[in-house]
């Protein structure tokens, strides 16, 4: 009788156990639509992995296409420095600027919430910076660089999304004469974020 409890328990508490493993290893709850950051499965799979464990520490939103508002977000992982979100949104209450920030090196745990600061903007501020990011190419540049983000190690990964009627999603690693680094240094420029190691 003892025997049979306990081997009772012990199937319970197997059971239990699996549970949390399962919960412990899943995936996270990814950010991007599948095949959005690269043409290689595996790697899209990595980069959707990787960019939404970060999103989810800043309690980030998953961005969508809606006719109720615009939303534009640049997500920042430097191999050195803190990793760091800034997400304009425009809806029918206003314009505002949200940047977060977490603590550790982007490829380092523990990755905790270090930082969030929401900023009023005005129409004619929000209206520019829209302006500034098509001018740049946000909706017509390539959507990633695959060949050229292989052959770099260390460096910055920028990932800038944009969700209005339609969606958008550019990654580049560590760009220079590029349109997504102008695109970038926008979304640093409306946070205060300007004085901020680039590369």
């Amino acid at each position: 009788m003892n025997t049979t409890i306990a081997s009772s328990v012990l199937g319970v508490a197997l059971c239990f156990g699996s549970v949390v493993l399962v919960a412990i290893t899943a995936p996270p709850a990814h950010h991007y639509p599948e095949g959005s950051l690269s043409d290689t499965a595996r790697l899209d799979r990595s980069r959707n992995d990787r960019y939404s464990r970060h999103l989810g520490a800043m309690s980030e939103p998953v961005l969508k296409p809606s006719q109720a508002g615009r939303v534009y977000r640049f997500l920042w992982l430097r191999s050195f420095h803190h990793p760091i979100a800034v997400r304009v949104d425009r809806d029918h209450v206003g314009a505002r600027v949200v940047a977060v920030e977490l603590d550790g090196p982007e490829g380092y745990r523990p990755i905790n919430l270090l930082k969030r600061r929401e900023t009023a903007l005005s129409e004619q501020q929000a209206d520019a910076f829209e302006r500034a990011l098509s001018a740049d190419g946000l909706w017509t540049i390539p959507s990633h660089d695959d060949r050229r983000d292989r052959q770099m190690i260390d460096g910055a990964e920028w990932v800038i999304e944009a969700a209005t009627t339609q969606h958008r999603v550019i990654t580049r690693r560590s760009p220079r004469n590029d349109p997504a680094r102008a695109m970038g240094e926008r979304f640093l420029a409306i946070a205060g974020l300007a004085s901020e190691e680039v590369y």
